[in-house]
């Protein structure tokens, strides 16, 4: 359970909250294999875990996913 107070979160966490969120299941594989190219990483917790990662930084992964996911341009 997520605390009210939080004002951070884990990428990895994020997903596995998404279900509870109404986000289908069928959608998880996709958004997770994006992350994972856009991150160049096996492990999103590692890559979301290294030393000087910025919420900036996983924002900008979280966005360049979706492009992947919806084939759109979200930075405007």
């Amino acid at each position: 359970m997520a605390s009210e107070d939080a004002t951070s979160w884990a990428l990895c966490s994020a997903f596995a909250l998404a279900g509870k969120d109404g986000i289908s299941m069928s959608d998880i594989g996709p958004a997770l294999r994006a992350i994972a190219e856009v991150t160049q990483m096996s492990s999103i917790e590692d890559w979301n875990d290294e030393p000087g990662r910025t919420q900036q930084q996983v924002l900008d992964a979280i966005d360049a996913a979706l492009e992947r996911v919806e084939g759109v341009d979200r930075r405007g």
